[in-house]
């Protein structure tokens, strides 16, 4: 008996060379059934032959087809990339997320066919939203920043060594010069990626307008930490509001409290860690003002939370984040005396009687 499905879910399970996926049905009677599990490799031709056996499974074009991905590094990128581009609703969870989702529906085991299972389910029954492709020129800048900061770590570890060698009783001259050469290598190339980095700013000029018109009117954000905010954020594109923004940089607080017992509160820094470390430099640069909106909020927090430094330090950078979005999205520069036009309240209407009558209702 053919049944009649009203949706299909289509989960993807990625590794370095294979990807598992699950194909699942939903019936009018709300009742999820597994139409077909198979592996393909992770190539080109994989994800040819797994369009193949998807077209050949989900035959009627009119139901809805969401597929499904989960976050692993850099692995889900070029599948992902493959059926946007042929047309597919496709999706990209977070792996917490899935975790999560899996947890709640009892699955124990942790394999590569279960969790393509879960995954599929979770695309039949999920409000997922549509996955888009980052602006390759975004996307290039993104990359660079993060190599950038790489040869930074690698270069403050490098001079951190140097730093043990000269002052130890024993060194080995041979290191010393090695380390030196490293360094200055290092640094060379954190120069060029630099170079590289505005000269892709500087080729868009609507972008390079935006850019100036923020660092020239913000205190304390550098380029860099600008370059960083916009790259990991793709622009803004798809954030909708400061609060969700604060959410994805994991500046989101977390409160501990059930009946007597009240734990503190913490930001949950479940986000993107590179925002958080953006913000932090520019943050202390615009404090070192002592002067503006942030530095008065800085000064209350301090007295509220008993001097607590680092409490009031993470409050302004998600403040000073939130800043830099209004302004991309406005596309304005920075006033510290702006003032928003607050809307007059409505005065409430007195209380009337409500008469029933036929047809509307009048009020007296």
């Amino acid at each position: 008996m053919t049944k009649s499905w009203i949706r299909y879910g289509v989960g993807f399970d990625l590794s370095k060379a294979t990807f598992s996926a699950c194909i699942k049905g939903l019936t009018e009677a709300e009742q999820e059934k597994i139409i077909a599990t198979r592996s393909f490799q992770n190539t080109k031709a994989g994800f040819e032959a797994a369009q193949a056996w998807l077209a050949s499974k989900c035959k009627d074009t009119d139901i809805p087809c969401r597929l499904l991905l989960e976050v692993t590094g850099v692995y889900h990128e070029n599948l992902l990339h493959f059926f946007h581009g042929q047309g597919y609703y496709v999706s990209l969870e977070l792996a917490k997320r899935v975790k999560s989702y899996l947890k709640s529906l009892g699955h124990d085991s942790k394999t590569d066919k279960e969790d393509a299972k879960g995954l599929a389910s979770m695309a039949l029954h999920r409000k997922l939203t549509q996955w888009q492709p980052v602006s390759e020129q975004l996307h290039e800048i993104r990359q660079l920043v993060r190599f950038r900061n790489t040869l930074v770590e690698s270069r403050v570890a490098w001079e951190n060594q140097l730093h043990a060698y000269k002052h130890a009783h024993y060194s080995i001259k041979e290191i010393v010069r090695s380390l030196k050469r490293k360094i200055a290598q290092t640094h060379k190339e954190i120069r060029t990626v630099e170079a590289q980095i505005r000269a892709l700013i500087r080729a868009d000029s609507q972008l390079c307008k935006r850019f100036e018109q923020i660092l020239h009117s913000l205190p304390g954000v550098g380029w860099i930490s600008l370059a960083t905010v916009i790259a990991e954020t793709d622009g803004f594109s798809a954030i909708q509001s400061a609060k969700q923004l604060t959410k994805y940089a994991g500046y989101d607080v977390i409160e501990r409290q059930s009946g007597t017992l009240s734990g503190k509160t913490r930001i949950s820094k479940q986000g993107n860690a590179r925002l958080r470390t953006a913000m932090y430099m520019p943050a202390l640069a615009h404090l070192r003002k002592k002067e503006g909106p942030l530095f008065a909020l800085y000064q209350r927090l301090l007295l509220r939370n008993g001097g607590l430094t680092k409490k009031a330090l993470v409050a302004v950078q998600r403040k000073l984040l939130c800043l830099i979005y209004a302004l991309w999205k406005s596309d304005r520069p920075y006033d510290p005396k702006y003032q928003p036009k607050h809307t007059p309240k409505q005065q409430l209407a007195p209380k009337t009687e409500v008469v029933q009558t036929q047809g509307p209702d009048y009020t007296r």
